[in-house]
């Protein structure tokens, strides 16, 4: 096989992992080497809490030689389903995106554009907003798991929580999951569907304000003291 490229996320979904500059230093002399295409996908880029902002592979490529990065307005400005973003990157792979765009799809309805456009253009304090809905959001989901004796890690990013599940479920996510949303309503995504390694984990999703996240709690509760 011929590997042609290499393509990271983080913040990730679904562990939450943020990857510090060093890694994405690593990652572009790595495909520098290798004669790869380095993509980022980067749709949680101001989902961050704490600290520092998630750097981008640009910081770590700046004269891009190797890298393009990907961007959605889906997360930050609430625009899922208007499938609209933007990429930066090698100019050489732009020129190849547009081509490969032009074949496959039509650009997207003016008005979705515009809005679009203001959205990124305008102030930024929706983005802000956004940023600590999902902060109250997890800590009262953390907080809820805690007190039923289920020990989450507080992710510092993303719009999700990646839990290692306990026993009996510990090898079985796609059974704890069919079983929860039957006996309970709450549906959580398996880890297993996310490949091999997330075997043993669930993704919750921050989508639900704190009241509804608190009374899924109380349900997974009843559920694992069946």
């Amino acid at each position: 096989d011929v590997y042609k490229r290499q393509v990271l996320s983080y913040p990730h979904n679904p562990t939450t992992a943020v990857a510090p500059l060093s890694f994405f230093k690593e990652a572009v002399h790595f495909c520098q080497r290798h004669h790869l295409v380095l993509v980022h996908d980067f749709p949680y880029v101001d989902l961050f809490f704490a600290g520092d902002a998630p750097p981008s592979v640009l910081q770590a490529d700046p004269d891009k030689t190797v890298s393009i990065e990907f961007f959605t307005l889906s997360k930050s400005y609430n625009m899922g389903g208007f499938r609209v973003g933007y990429a930066i990157g090698n100019a050489e792979l732009i020129r190849a995106l547009r081509q490969i765009k032009a074949t496959v799809d039509f650009n997207q309805y003016l008005g979705i554009l515009n809005g679009a456009t203001t959205a990124l253009q305008g102030s930024q304090t929706h983005v802000n907003h956004v940023v600590t809905t999902f902060c109250q959001r997890r800590d009262a989901f953390i907080a809820a798991m805690h007190r039923i004796g289920w020990h989450v890690p507080t992710p510092n990013a993303t719009m999700y929580i990646w839990a290692k599940l306990p026993e009996p479920w510990s090898t079985d996510s796609v059974g704890f999951c069919t079983n929860l949303v039957e006996a309970t309503g709450v549906a959580v995504s398996p880890g297993a569907g996310f490949g091999k390694s997330g075997e043993g984990y669930v993704r919750f999703a921050l989508v639900h304000e704190p009241p509804v996240l608190e009374a899924a709690v109380d349900r997974i509760a009843r559920f694992l003291s069946r």
